[in-house]
């Protein structure tokens, strides 16, 4: 029987999207630092990184590749991750958030360009799969707690008669 791993660190999840640890790291620094994506950690203090947390640093991969990152910061990025719910990034936040407001740098031209750019509407595509699957495994656990449950309570009133 293996162990299953919830959780991936730095080293690997920089391996896995083809970025520096360095940059994955300061990545995650700058969505904590603006209040949008907190990552959860270890007991000895390291990042641990979820399926989750994976898709908001491809998410940003592939805009800074498809825009280029000197024109799009990490803090554009967090700024738009922040203000725009329907993307679909399940953000982890905390009681330290600022107000919201968009960053200059970042114009309505840019978020039309990412809403019909095909790797974009790719990678949304495959969020809302993965969520889906995720919500419906969680529906069928539950209900079958709940079923376990109520055969429980009926084989109690069975054996008191």
């Amino acid at each position: 029987m293996g162990i299953e791993v919830n959780y991936l660190t730095l080293g690997a999840v920089a391996k896995r999207l083809d970025v520096a640890a360095t940059t994955l790291r300061d990545w995650a620094n700058n969505l904590e630092d603006n209040g949008v994506h907190y990552l959860e950690r270890s007991n000895r203090g390291e990042r641990m990184f979820d399926e989750n947390d994976i898709a908001i640093f491809q998410f940003m991969k592939q805009y800074k590749d498809g825009y280029g990152s000197r024109r799009v910061t990490t803090t554009d990025m967090a700024y738009f991750i922040r203000d725009h719910e329907e993307i679909g990034l399940l953000c982890r936040k905390s009681d330290k958030l600022e107000p919201s407001g968009r960053h200059p740098n970042f114009t309505e031209v840019d978020i039309q360009n990412l809403m019909v750019s095909d790797r974009f509407l790719q990678l949304m595509e495959k969020l809302v799969t993965e969520s889906q699957l995720k919500l419906v495994s969680d529906t069928e656990k539950r209900l079958e707690e709940s079923e376990r449950k109520m055969a429980e309570g009926i084989t109690l009133q069975v054996e008191e008669r």
